[in-house]
C-alpha cells in the first residue's frame, strides 16, 4: 500500500510520477499522460455507448408504432385475418388481436421487445 502524499520520497520516477498523478491529477509524465488519454477515451466511448443505445431503443419504439399502425389500418380494411396481420408485421398474434379489440395498452410497452 502507498501513500501517495509522500509522492516526493519516492525513488522510482515512474513510480514517483505516477502517485503525484493520483494524488495532484496532473499529468506530467509519459506514463501518466498516457493514462490520462485512456481515462479521456474510455469516458468518451462510454457516453457514446448511452448515446447509441438510447437512439437505438427509440429507434425501435418507432419502428414498434409503425407496425402496430400498420396492423391498425389493416385490421380495419378488414381484408387479413389476425394470423395473416401478425405475420406480415410481426407483431405477436396476442397483440393483433389486442389492438383489433382496441386496447390501447399495449402502446406503452417495452421498446427491447420488437
Amino acid at each position: 500500500m502507498f501513500n501517495c502524499r509522500a509522492y516526493a520520497k519516492v525513488k522510482t520516477p515512474g513510480l514517483r510520477a505516477f502517485l503525484k498523478y493520483v494524488m495532484k491529477n496532473k499529468a506530467e509524465s509519459d506514463l501518466t499522460r498516457r493514462i490520462e488519454d485512456m481515462v479521456a477515451k474510455k469516458k468518451i466511448l462510454e457516453g457514446w455507448s448511452y448515446s447509441a443505445m438510447r437512439e437505438y431503443l427509440y429507434e425501435l419504439e418507432l419502428r414498434k408504432e409503425g407496425r402496430e399502425e400498420t396492423a391498425r389500418n389493416l385490421l380495419g380494411m378488414g381484408l387479413l385475418t389476425p394470423e395473416q396481420i401478425a405475420q406480415a408485421t410481426g407483431l405477436p398474434l396476442e397483440e393483433v388481436k389486442s389492438l383489433a379489440a382496441g386496447d390501447g395498452s399495449l402502446a406503452a410497452s417495452d421498446p427491447c421487445e420488437a
